[in-house]
């Protein structure tokens, strides 16, 4: 019994998705979404790096930052005003 039910709801699921990507306008909304989401990562990474860089140039000399890991690049560690200093990764905090 159990098996007819499963094989009955996954036709009938194969003959709905087979009829609903046929469909143009299905497409067009899945693009539409998917490059939205992409515009949005890429800004919110332009915004971060720009915070950073804003900070980093107005910091006081000494100063430590610590920028999280983003959606576009790993987590970031810059000491200001002190020379040369190795730049590390942070480990992950979640």
């Amino acid at each position: 019994m159990g098996m007819k039910v499963i094989t009955t709801l996954g036709q009938a699921w194969a003959s709905v998705s087979a009829e609903v990507t046929r469909q143009p306008i299905v497409w067009v909304h899945l693009r539409t979404a998917l490059t939205g989401a992409g515009v949005l990562m890429l800004m919110s990474e332009r915004s971060r790096r720009k915070t950073l860089l804003t900070l980093a140039t107005q910091a006081p000399r000494g100063i430590r930052l610590i920028q999280k890991r983003g959606l576009g690049g790993p987590a970031v560690f810059v000491q200001v005003g002190f020379g040369m200093t190795a730049c590390k990764t942070l480990p992950e905090q979640e």
